[in-house]
């Protein structure tokens, strides 16, 4: 059902959650992140998104890996699960950020380009802070042909509703909803962007 990457990100904090299963699903569903800004913010965002996202509703269980940048150390690649969705977390006001991002997507298999990579951008409340041109940011979203998201996360409401949509799309991601795959999800957002 799912493929993982072969090398993914160096550090970070993992979270997980567990819950009784409705015979037929999936033991469990993995998630992971990188970068935003600094590894401290980055620990910090991604800690502030994880905690309304498993407390989403779900018929599933999910594994969070928080992680600063790809490859992920190889020597755990046997204890690792396999992952189901990459959430590239870009903070539009600080270009190391999208460099970090752009360096890490190379090691990313080019299989999870068929709707399993997403790219959110953070901090779009503030657009007079900007140091990415969101020009680049939307080219990064066509050249991968993959989705990219805006948010703020400093909004409680906006957190709660960015992680009902990245559950949503782990759903899609990971089979449990019949009749939509991952690549054809992602066709369906191109259209509604380019209308």
């Amino acid at each position: 059902m799912a493929t993982s990457i072969p090398s993914s990100p160096a550090h970070g904090t993992r979270v997980r959650a567990t819950r009784e299963l409705p015979a037929g699903c999936s033991p469990s569903s993995r998630i992971i992140r990188s970068p935003a800004a600094a590894p401290e913010e980055e620990k910090y965002w991604g800690t502030c998104l994880a905690e309304p996202f498993l407390q989403e509703k779900r018929d599933f269980n999910i594994s969070i890996h928080l992680a600063t940048s790809l490859p992920l150390p190889s020597e755990r690649d046997h204890l690792r699960p396999s992952i189901d969705l990459v959430v590239f977390m870009i903070d539009i006001k600080s270009k190391y950020s999208l460099k970090n991002v752009e360096t890490s997507l190379a090691y990313v298999d080019a299989s999870f380009f068929l709707g399993k990579v997403c790219f959110l951008v953070t901090g779009v409340g503030r657009v007079n802070a900007c140091s990415i041109e969101m020009n680049a940011v939307c080219k990064l979203g066509e050249t991968y042909c993959s989705p990219v998201l805006f948010c703020e996360l400093e909004l409680e409401g906006v957190r709660a509703a960015t992680a009902q949509r990245l559950v949503q799309m782990l759903r899609i991601c990971t089979g449990h909803i019949p009749g939509v795959s991952a690549l054809s999800f992602v066709s369906l957002m191109r259209k509604s962007d380019d209308n």
